[in-house]
């Protein structure tokens, strides 16, 4: 399985964008005031972040496993 150039590059510039967005991400996240909400709804806010993590590398695993088996 060779990757092409455009392929490369692709994954590059996804990359950089996540590179840059995460970290801006997750401080928004975490400035977000939380006062006067339901606990629940609190802890919920709280492992958005978390749960969005799992979900990107479950995402990401699945492409690769899908490219290596050849499949749709």
């Amino acid at each position: 399985m060779a990757l092409s150039i455009g392929k490369i590059v692709d994954i590059a510039v996804v990359l950089i964008i996540i590179a840059i967005l995460l970290p801006i991400a997750i401080a928004q996240f975490q400035s977000v005031p939380t006062q006067g909400w339901d606990n629940t709804v609190v802890s919920l806010w709280r492992n958005i972040l978390t749960f969005s993590m799992v979900g990107l590398v479950i995402y990401i695993l699945y492409g690769m496993v899908k490219d290596k088996k050849g499949g749709d």
